[in-house]
């Protein structure tokens, strides 16, 4: 057992190198053809005679098995899983555009010269620019289509005093400074997420959230935290949001991704309750 514990012990990091190597490709059930490819590989590098496909199962017995349309995706992921001089090629342009922006303080021209080292260098094949530069323009189009309706109903809000209206429910339920914190920040939440972004959320919300504050008993450094992270809160998770739409429109680029599953509802677990919880436990800090 000894000997056992300590090749089992050698092997450590080299599993653990792995498993975050797989973890790093996810696939689903039966689409592991990647996972698969790796593993044959490694196995008959060993000196192992691997047998695949229909050597050790019968496509008929098989459950849950996709459609030919989703198994031949999933082939054409798995071979595009690998870095290849196409990404490398993409990779290079995003850090120029980054390194030129940041440079210059010239936006244009740091989109401009990324482009440029993604064609000339393979990341975007020279006929396919029309198209991708069309998919982008109505990637735009489609947040500030977004934007704009978000802006509407911010107008809607303002107009009618429903902030307010909300604001005064709060105070006279809120039962102290716990729960007027707790109110406060759950309220910026879906006022900002409906607005979709903070920084024409902010005026609003400080407005009315200072003289609520100020009557709870909280400090000017608590009031800024409660404003601040009430504001953020929807920024982070509403689907209106140039936090989210951004992400979402450079990470579906194979048109995989979902905007609601893939970053909204992701962004509003790991983001937005930590942050809920921080904000009431800095505010009562900080007083």
């Amino acid at each position: 057992m000894d000997k056992i514990a300590k090749l089992a012990l050698s092997l450590k990091e080299d599993m653990i190198k792995d498993r975050r190597y797989f973890h790093s490709h996810p696939e689903t059930g039966w689409f592991t053809f990647f996972t698969t490819a790796v593993l044959a590989k490694r196995l008959s590098e060993l000196g192992y005679e691997v047998k695949l496909g229909e050597e050790v199962v019968k496509s008929d017995a098989r459950l849950g098995v996709g459609s030919k349309e989703q198994c031949q995706k999933a082939i054409e992921r798995a071979k595009s899983l690998e870095m290849t001089k196409k990404e490398w090629a993409v990779l290079a342009g995003a850090v120029v555009a980054f390194g030129v922006q940041i440079y210059t303080e010239l936006l244009p021209l740091g989109a401009l010269l990324g482009l440029l080292v993604m064609v000339v260098f393979g990341g975007i094949e020279y006929k396919k620019v029309d198209k991708i530069m069309d998919n982008g323009l109505a990637m735009m189009g489609f947040i500030a289509f977004i934007m704009l309706v978000a802006a509407g109903y911010g107008t809607i809000l303002r107009e009618s005093g429903g902030i307010d209206e909300l604001v005064k429910y709060a105070s006279l339920v809120s039962g102290g400074k716990i729960g007027g914190a707790f109110l406060m920040l759950l309220i910026g939440l879906l006022v900002t997420m409906g607005i979709g972004t903070s920084f024409g959320t902010i005026p609003i919300l400080a407005s009315i959230y200072v003289p609520l504050c100020l009557s709870l008993g909280f400090g000017v450094p608590a009031i800024i935290l409660l404003v601040g992270i009430a504001a953020a809160l929807g920024d982070a998770g509403s689907p209106a949001s140039d936090s989210t739409l951004g992400p979402t429109s450079g990470l579906n680029a194979d048109g995989e991704h979902n905007h609601i599953y893939d970053t909204c509802v992701p962004t509003f677990i790991f983001f937005n309750i930590p942050l809920i919880i921080g904000g009431i436990v800095g505010a009562m800090i900080l007083g």
